[in-house]
């Protein structure tokens, strides 16, 4: 019909009647379902195929594309799992009915979202549509809480992620959206994506459980939609609510650090998901260091204002870290600690080794933690913080003055690589000081001679 010269002189095109042929479509692809395949059959290939082949004249409707193009995806949806009753965030979804997810269908319908909405969708229609994939698609993914499929979960994460920075760039840019509107749909973002990263074992349908296997298949998937917050939606969030409350997500997964038991329990893999935590945090590093002159991408504006959020989470993280870590190891005795819980403690040294951050991030960050009271501080007294506390010579690693006391209590471990970290750690504080003026020789006045004058 499609090819035929007179269709759109006739008429036969117009909206009402390309949304009929997409539910035929939509009727054959949801028909012959079998249950226990896990590819589509012929005939629902040749469905989507024929759905898909409609995409082609919907620029011919100028006036009703944006319309079609919702027609289209709201057939594909109907394919993924979620009920929206579950989540608040979800509720503004209609109710368009029964759903029908299946293994054989649901990976080939989410591989065509991500495909289409990248490739053929014009951009001022993908800020029109994006809300309701994106809300489609993260039902599809917390569906992992409440069911036992990841086939089907699973690749809702990778469509998500396919389309995560494309569609935010778009809404961002719409002229059709207003303002208050792209907030909401931000905002929805972030609670479903809490939702999925941050539920707890007791919001998890006992079906769903996985085994310790499954669940470290299933953590890399998570650290992919984390990473996919930081470099994709995170860098275009478009006021600084919707910058606290992406966040707040990579504060909660790095929560699970310090809640972390010396010895975790196996029997519940969920709970202690170690290397999600461990790349929030390592995200979170990165978002609090300096920002690179040369880096044209990103104002260095916007950089230091997230800085200003991250840097408080990363430092008192560091500082529980190390607190958590002389308790445990004094309470292991002669018993050495889990691998996983030396590695937690040795990569932070290492990452705060490394860290830089810019003068006024340290000063907020200094204000922040010692008004909250997490950390102590010898320059606070009478509860009163140091309008400008001394950042050192380099104004840029003052942290690591901010952390010197769990790092002298953290100096007499067992690890030697922590030990040698620390040991830096402390150089680099009494350089900063201004304890680094003199040389000691070649071995930094380990070798027992007195110094020989300042250096030139």
């Amino acid at each position: 019909i499609q090819a035929l010269p007179a269709a759109q002189s006739s008429g036969l095109l117009v909206q009402e009647n390309i949304a009929t042929l997409v539910r035929m479509s939509d009727q054959l692809a949801s028909a012959p379902l079998e249950q226990n395949t896990s590819a589509p059959t012929k005939l629902q290939n040749e469905a989507l195929d024929e759905l898909r082949s409609l995409t082609k004249t919907f620029s011919s409707q100028p006036k009703n594309e944006a319309g079609l193009w919702g027609d289209f995806f709201q057939t594909l949806v109907l394919h993924l799992p979620g009920s929206h009753n579950n989540y608040e965030w979800a509720s503004s979804l209609p109710n368009t009915g029964a759903r029908h997810p299946s293994k054989s269908m649901t990976p080939a319908v989410l591989s065509m979202i991500a495909e289409v909405f990248n490739n053929e969708v014009p951009k001022e229609v993908q800020a029109l549509v994006i809300q309701n994939l994106v809300v489609n698609l993260l039902l599809c993914i917390c569906s992992k809480h409440s069911d036992e499929r990841p086939e089907i979960w699973r690749p809702g994460a990778e469509a998500f992620i396919a389309i995560a920075g494309t569609g935010v760039q778009a809404l961002n840019d719409s002229k059709e959206v207003k303002g208050n509107e792209k907030l909401r749909i931000w905002m929805v973002m972030a609670a479903g994506l809490k939702s999925f990263l941050l539920t707890s074992d007791r919001d998890i349908d006992p079906r769903a459980r996985e085994s310790l296997d499954e669940a470290q298949q299933s953590e890399q998937i998570d650290i992919s939609v984390a990473n996919c917050l930081v470099s994709d939606l995170l860098p275009h969030a478009p006021s600084h609510e919707v910058e606290v409350a992406l966040v707040s997500i990579l504060d909660g997964a790095v929560a699970e650090l310090s809640a972390m038991p010396a010895v975790p329990d196996t029997e519940k893999p969920h709970s202690y998901r170690f290397h999600l935590a461990d790349a929030c945090l390592e995200n979170l590093f990165d978002l609090s260091s300096a920002p690179d002159p040369e880096d044209n991408e990103h104002p260095p504006e916007r950089a230091v204002a997230l800085a200003k959020l991250t840097a408080p989470i990363v430092l008192r993280t560091c500082n529980s870290i190390f607190e958590d870590y002389v308790r445990d190891e004094a309470e292991a005795s002669t018993c050495p600690l889990p691998r996983a819980r030396i590695e937690q403690v040795v990569s932070a040294a290492r990452r705060l080794q490394a860290l830089e951050v810019e003068p006024e991030v340290c000063q907020h960050t200094y204000e922040q933690l010692c008004q909250s009271g997490v950390m102590q501080n010898t320059a606070r007294k009478s509860g009163q913080v140091a309008e400008k506390p001394y950042l050192g010579r380099s104004g840029r690693r003052g942290h690591l003055m901010l952390l010197y006391t769990p790092m002298c209590k953290c100096i007499s471990s067992n690890n030697p690589m922590l030990r040698d970290s620390l040991r830096s750690m402390l150089e680099m504080v009494g350089w900063e000081v201004g304890l680094g003026g003199l040389s000691w020789g070649s071995n930094l006045g380990r070798d027992g001679r007195a110094p020989i004058g300042p250096n030139p």
